[in-house]
């Protein structure tokens, strides 16, 4: 029973945090993370992986998504979860528009997440994310986390 009660809170914390994106939540947002996360968006955006503050992860998001609604849809979940260690494997949809007078423009990202995550005393935390992109449709110049093929979420 234990295997799965951990599943769906794991499951839980991968789509509060999507959610959180696209409600502007930064809080909860912050609150589906550890203190530090290992981060790699290389496929989207070039950088180099790198291990990162959860609040200078959050305040990325914050800055790149400014402007746009969004709507990040996560499914498919596979959770192998090995003591209070766990990795979700999820595909996700990430629709991006800016509005504006001249009309409606879109840029959105089909993908593989892949998050780690521990068990801690408030629950499931994510401490690694990596994103492999499948395809970008539209017009990345709207997302100021674009980087040549992509952005920051």
């Amino acid at each position: 029973m234990r295997a799965l009660l951990d599943r769906d809170e794991v499951r839980e914390t991968i789509i509060r945090f999507a959610t959180s994106l696209d409600q502007k939540d930064w809080q909860g947002c912050r609150s589906c993370f550890t203190v530090e996360i290992f981060a790699d968006y290389s496929d989207l955006r070039g950088d180099p992986p790198a291990t990162v503050g959860a609040d200078d992860f959050v305040e990325l998001r914050r800055e790149a998504l400014s402007g746009l609604s969004t709507h990040h849809v996560s499914t498919n979940h596979l959770i192998e979860v090995t003591g209070d260690e766990a990795t979700c494997t999820s595909s996700m949809e990430i629709y991006r528009r800016r509005s504006t007078a001249q009309g409606d423009t879109a840029f959105d990202t089909h993908c593989l997440y892949v998050h780690k995550l521990t068990r801690t005393s408030d629950g499931w935390k994510i401490h690694a994310v990596k994103q492999q992109v499948f395809w970008n449709d539209g017009d990345s110049t709207i997302h100021a986390g674009a980087r040549g093929k992509g952005g920051a979420g």
